[in-house]
């Protein structure tokens, strides 16, 4: 959402905002297309996702995205924000004032989340954007979310998510 408030794109009416917000919450965010490196081969036998789960929804966005005359090139910004440019991300200051970004450890997405904070960073730099990276030790993609859905008592990042977003959020 930043980055289609930053740089509309063309296919799709702009979205305003008339205020920034408090926070955005990111959790195990999908950022790339590729299925492939080295948190895939490490992780892809203990996550809940793998590549033949990824695979088709990931031909089906390129497919999507290179309707009427549009280009895999032309769109990657909006597709893989891991690899857009770093200053695609100036102006995000005039949209949120917190994010918080979490992953697994044990994800396959893992290394795409890593580059997209670590390009992310660097387009907020200088602005007022206070940015939080959480590693879940052990973790796999949306664990927070999987242990809620199964029942099970909050764990450590699920509890550190909830206070940040009490602190941050809930005033």
């Amino acid at each position: 959402m930043v980055g289609h408030v930053l740089q509309s794109h063309p296919a799709i009416p702009p979205l305003e905002i008339s205020e920034r917000f408090a926070g955005f919450i990111l959790v195990s965010p999908w950022v790339s297309l590729d299925t492939s490196g080295p948190s895939w081969d490490e992780n892809s036998l203990r996550d809940v996702i793998d590549s033949r789960a990824i695979q088709p929804w990931a031909e089906l966005v390129k497919a999507g995205a290179t309707q009427n005359g549009r280009s895999l090139t032309t769109e990657l910004s909006w597709l893989e924000p891991s690899k857009a440019p770093t200053d695609w991300w100036k102006g995000t200051e005039k949209i949120v004032q917190h994010v918080l970004i979490t992953y697994g450890e044990r994800e396959v997405l893992k290394d795409s989340v890593k580059l997209f904070v670590e390009r992310f960073k660097e387009g907020v730099k200088g602005e007022m954007v206070d940015v939080t990276v959480l590693e879940d030790k052990g973790g796999i993609h949306i664990g927070p979310t999987l242990d809620a859905n199964r029942g099970r008592e909050p764990g450590d990042v699920a509890k550190i998510i909830a206070g940040w977003a009490f602190e941050r959020l809930g005033h």
